[in-house]
């Protein structure tokens, strides 16, 4: 009966150390369960953070695509701007010359008329001496006239 004894004792004895495993089992799961817990919330949190900042990166995107194009319509307002600037400084340039063309063209004019004046002066001084000297003539020609109708 020792023996059962011993064997009911050991096996008591192997009992309350597994009946004390299962405690700090349990005690151990407690933890791990609220560790478990802990994660999971901060694993939620940081979903919640990864979902927000992903939905900052998708505006951001958004709103670097519209920069980008507005950007390209820009360029090419830029483009198109830079084009029609060297059209019109060509066609001002053109213009120039004409100008010059045009403003030396009247100082050649001025001066013809300037010369034609002076010969216009010279030959209605010439005309009025021309006249002069008809009109000198007609008087020496009545004189004459009248000399050779009394003779």
């Amino acid at each position: 009966m020792k023996g059962l004894e011993f064997d009911k004792q050991k096996l008591i004895e192997n009992i309350e150390l597994l009946l004390e495993a299962i405690k700090q089992s349990e005690t151990q799961m407690e933890i791990i369960q609220k560790e478990l817990s802990n994660t999971q919330w901060y694993l939620g949190e940081e979903k919640a953070r990864y979902a927000e900042l992903e939905r900052q990166l998708n505006e951001k995107s958004s709103y670097i695509q519209s920069l980008e194009q507005e950007l390209q319509k820009l360029r090419h307002h830029y483009d198109e701007s830079q084009w029609y600037l060297g059209e019109e400084k060509a066609r001002r340039e053109r213009l120039e010359i004409e100008l010059d063309n045009s403003q030396k063209r009247c100082q050649d004019l001025e001066l013809q008329l300037s010369q034609l004046k002076t010969q216009c002066n010279l030959l209605q001084k010439e005309l009025a001496d021309t006249q002069w000297y008809l009109g000198e003539e007609r008087a020496r020609r009545r004189a004459l006239e009248e000399q050779y109708k009394t003779v």
